[in-house]
C-alpha cells in the first residue's frame, strides 16, 4: 500500500515538473516575440533595394527531352554487291562523317552519289537494251517515212480515179483503163493500211524496249545511295571494298538502325523535341506557344548553357501517355538550328501564359510566413520600412509578378530583409534607381 501510494506521488510530482517547464518555454518564446515586435533599433539596419517596375513576363513549363533531325534518313543498298566507289566532296575529298551533301535541284529526281556497289552486269544489260532502243527508234523513223509515202501515193490514186470515173462516164475512157486506175486505188489503200500497222509494230516494240531501259535503270539506281535532301551525313558505315548485303533494316531499335543503316543523313536546321510534361502543365500547352530548346546540363564547348533555340508547340497529345500520367508535346525549332545536335538531350520550355503590362519585384525581396508572401517597402523620406502582404502572380527567373499589395515605383529590400521588423530604420547603400529595367 505504501509502495503504491509513493508510486503515486512520483508521477504527479513528475507532471508537474513538466507543466513549469512547458510554461517556462511558453513565457521565453512569447519573450523572444516580444523582443521581435520591439521598435527597431536606433541604428539602421544597411540594406539593398530595388524599384519596382513595370514589364512583360512569361510564365514557362519545361521538361527534359531528345533533340531528334526534324529530316533523317538511314539509307541503304536495294541490290547487294561490293562497294566500289564514294562520293567526294568539292574539293574532292572522300565523304565521311560530318561531309555535307546536296539533295536533288528543282525538277530533278536524285541528289549527290553518295555510294554505288559494283553494277557491271546492269550497265552491260543496260547497254544492249539501249542498242536496241536505237534500232527501234530507227524503225520507227523509217515506218513513219513508209506511211507518209503511202499516203501521198493514195493521194495520188484516188485522184486518177476520179478523174478516170469522169472520163470514163463520158465514153473518153476505154474500161480496161479504168479498171486499172481503180484496182492502183485499192492497192495504194491496203498499201498504207498496211505502213501504218508497221508502224503501230514499232512504236510498239520501242515502247517495250524503253520499259526495259526504265528498269534497268532503276536496278543500277538501286546499286546507288544518293542524298535525298541538303543535310550532313552522321553516319558511314561502309568503305570501299565492303561488301554489302539485303539485310532489313531494324526500326524498333534505334541503336540497331544507326549501325546497320549504310549511311545516315540528317538536316541540321531544323530539330524536333518530345516533352513528356505533368497533366497539370501539359494541360496548358497549345499548338502554337513559343518555346525555347537548350542544352541539358553542360553546355558543349564556346557554348553557353544559357543559350536557346527558339522555336514553336508543333502538337499536343490530346491523351494521356499510358503508364505515365504525362502529356506529350513536341516542339519544332525554328530554322538555323546549327547548336544543336541530333541525339543530344535537351531541356524544353514552353511560355503557356504572358502578362505585358505587370507589377515585377526581384525575386530575393520576397519573404514567406506561413508559405504567405510579403516584402519590406522603404519610406524614402523616413527611411524605414513597412511590412507589406502581397499576392504572387507569374514567377519566371529573377522576378516574379506581384498582383495586389505593390504599385509601381515603390522601393523594396532586396538585401538585409532578414534583419527587419516592421518600422525597422535603415540606411540603404543601394536603391537600384540607376538601373532601370529598360537599360
Amino acid at each position: 500500500m505504501k509502495r503504491w501510494y509513493a508510486n503515486k506521488m512520483i508521477w504527479a510530482f513528475s507532471v508537474v515538473l513538466v507543466g513549469m517547464a512547458l510554461l517556462s518555454a511558453v513565457r521565453i518564446m512569447e519573450a523572444k516575440s516580444l523582443s521581435e515586435r520591439r521598435p527597431a533599433s536606433k541604428r539602421p539596419v544597411k540594406v539593398k533595394t530595388a524599384v519596382v517596375a513595370r514589364g512583360s513576363i512569361e510564365h514557362w513549363v519545361s521538361g527534359e527531352g531528345t533533340a531528334r533531325a526534324v529530316r533523317r534518313e538511314f539509307l541503304t543498298f536495294e541490290n547487294q554487291g561490293r562497294v566500289v566507289f564514294l562520293g567526294e566532296e568539292e574539293d574532292g575529298t572522300t565523304l565521311r562523317e560530318g561531309s555535307p551533301v546536296k539533295g536533288p535541284d528543282e525538277g530533278e529526281a536524285l541528289g549527290q552519289l553518295i555510294a554505288r556497289v559494283d553494277s557491271r552486269d546492269q550497265l552491260q544489260t543496260l547497254k544492249v537494251y539501249e542498242a536496241e532502243m536505237a534500232q527501234a527508234t530507227q524503225g520507227v523513223q523509217a515506218a513513219e517515212a513508209q506511211v507518209e509515202q503511202a499516203r501521198v501515193e493514195l493521194e495520188l490514186r484516188e485522184s486518177n480515179f476520179k478523174r478516170a470515173q469522169e472520163l470514163y462516164r463520158q465514153g473518153a475512157y476505154a474500161l480496161s483503163r479504168f479498171e486499172s486506175e481503180k484496182s492502183a486505188c485499192y492497192s495504194a489503200r491496203s498499201a498504207l493500211q498496211g505502213a501504218k500497222a508497221r508502224l503501230k509494230s514499232s512504236r510498239s516494240r520501242i515502247s517495250a524496249v524503253k520499259a526495259q531501259v526504265q528498269r534497268t535503270r532503276l536496278a543500277i539506281e538501286k546499286t546507288s545511295i544518293f542524298a535525298p535532301f541538303d543535310g550532313v551525313i552522321t553516319r558511314m558505315n561502309i568503305r570501299v571494298g565492303d561488301y554489302a548485303s539485303l539485310n532489313p533494316l531494324n526500326t524498333h531499335d534505334e541503336a540497331t538502325l544507326f549501325s546497320t543503316a549504310a549511311v545516315v543523313v540528317v538536316d541540321p536546321t531544323a530539330f524536333e523535341v518530345t516533352l513528356d510534361l505533368p497533366l497539370y502543365y501539359g494541360a496548358m500547352v497549345k499548338e502554337g506557344q513559343a518555346a525555347r530548346v537548350r542544352f541539358s546540363g553542360m553546355a558543349l564547348p564556346g557554348e553557353s548553357a544559357t543559350e536557346n533555340v527558339s522555336g514553336r508547340v508543333y502538337s499536343v497529345t490530346p491523351a494521356v501517355t499510358p503508364g505515365k500520367r504525362t502529356i506529350r508535346v513536341r516542339i519544332r525549332t525554328d530554322k538555323d538550328s546549327q547548336m544543336l545536335i541530333d541525339g543530344s538531350y535537351v531541356m524544353g520550355r514552353v511560355a503557356v501564359e504572358k502578362r505585358a503590362d505587370a507589377i515585377l519585384v526581384p525575386r530575393d525581396s520576397l519573404l514567406f510566413e506561413n508559405s504567405r508572401p510579403y516584402l519590406f517597402v522603404v519610406n524614402p523620406e523616413t527611411k524605414r520600412v513597412t511590412r507589406q502582404s502581397v499576392v504572387m502572380g507569374i514567377q519566371e527567373g529573377e522576378e516574379t509578378e506581384i498582383v495586389e499589395g505593390l504599385s509601381e515605383g515603390a522601393l523594396v529590400v532586396t538585401q538585409g530583409k532578414y534583419r527587419l521588423v516592421d518600422g525597422a530604420a535603415v540606411e540603404i547603400v543601394y536603391d537600384g534607381r540607376e538601373l532601370s529595367r529598360n537599360e
